[in-house]
This record gives C-alpha cells, sequence and structure tokens, in this order.
C-alpha cells in the first residue's frame, strides 16, 4: 500500500521513528460534511485589512531616518558585524529529531 512504500522510504533514509509511526499509526483523518464548518468556528478569519492610521508616513519616516540620533542608534546595533554575533550567540530555533531530520 501507499504508507508501507512511504515507511519503506523513510527507514532507507534513516528516518526510523518517522518509518515507524508511518506504519503503526491508528489515526486516520476525520472527515466529514460538519468538518469545515468545526475548523472555520474553531480559527475564526479575522480582518486581512492592516490598521496604519496611526503610522507615520514615509516623509516623516525619511526625515527620522537623517536625524543623528537615528543614524548612531543604526550604526550601534544594527551593524553588520553586530547582526552576525547576535546570530552566532543566539540558539537554534528548531532541533533534529532523533533521525537527524
Amino acid at each position: 500500500t501507499q504508507l508501507d512504500a512511504l515507511a519503506q522510504k523513510l527507514a532507507r533514509a534513516g528516518n526510523f521513528s518517522k518509518s515507524c509511526q508511518a506504519v503503526c499509526s491508528d489515526s486516520s483523518p476525520s472527515l466529514g460534511p460538519h468538518t469545515l464548518a468545526k475548523l472555520q468556528a474553531k480559527n475564526p478569519q479575522g480582518s486581512v485589512d492592516f490598521d496604519k492610521t496611526f503610522w507615520p508616513s514615509a516623509a516623516d519616516m525619511d526625515a527620522l531616518r537623517q536625524e543623528d540620533d537615528w543614524r548612531r542608534v543604526a550604526e550601534e546595533h544594527f551593524s553588520v558585524d553586530n547582526i552576525r554575533k547576535y546570530y552566532a550567540r543566539s540558539p537554534p530555533l528548531s532541533a533534529q529529531d532523533n533521525d537527524g531530520w
């Protein structure tokens, strides 16, 4: 079957935990006539229009970027070296599973 082929493919690639899960999992998707309505009720769709009423205009931002304080902060905190150091010191955002995937 399709699950057997997937399990064999994962096992050949060395991903044994996912291969075992593909073979042993007995959960099936719950598809029915009411599934879509339940999902929509659980995850309501909000407005996709972002309110920019209180944002400064492009001209205001350009004027702000010309100020000495802005340039000093940008040079001290947002230089390429500082950003490189930040990412070198920060922990990874995700970790591999036991099989290394």
